[in-house]
């Protein structure tokens, strides 16, 4: 059976890491984001695009090395 894993909730670095490692394919939380108003994400992608927080700097490096 091939299922897709995806992990809701995810918090600490440590966790997403683990996750990973035990292969979990998405995931979702506040270590990727908190709720926001729909007016605020404009300027949150701005910012990642420009400098990029150090979580999505290490998920983009895995996926570019798979």
């Amino acid at each position: 059976m091939s299922l897709e894993i995806i992990a809701e909730g995810i918090e600490p670095v440590e966790q997403h890491d683990f996750l990973q490692k035990e292969g979990c394919d998405q995931g979702q939380g506040f270590l990727m984001g908190k709720p926001m108003a729909k007016a605020e994400l404009p300027t949150l992608l701005d910012s990642v695009v420009l400098n990029p927080p150090e979580v999505l700097t290490r998920i983009m490096k895995i996926s570019e090395a798979s």
